[in-house]
């Protein structure tokens, strides 16, 4: 870890308060945190059905996804991803 920056060298060399630069750098791994959390919120409750993903292994995928129509929206689980489900 040599080649990493010190609060204290960053303070020095952008003119930034170390408090100012602790405060920041603890703000920014709440939110990582937090979108994390929200983040495997959402697998743990959306692994019962279709997510979107094209693999219609759940009989539920069938009919929320056929064909695959997800996949229109891009690469992913579209569904998980915060995609409505496409309506005949």
């Amino acid at each position: 870890m040599a080649d990493q920056l010190t609060i204290g060298d960053v303070s020095r060399r952008s003119g930034v308060a170390a408090s100012a630069l602790r405060f920041y750098e603890e703000r920014m791994w709440t939110v990582r945190i937090d979108d994390r959390i929200a983040e495997l919120e959402r697998l743990k409750a959306g692994l019962t059905e279709c997510i979107g993903c094209g693999c219609l292994s759940f009989e539920r995928c069938r009919l929320a996804n056929p064909e695959d129509r997800a996949a229109s929206r891009g690469p992913g689980p579209r569904y998980w991803l915060g995609d409505r489900p496409l309506t005949s």
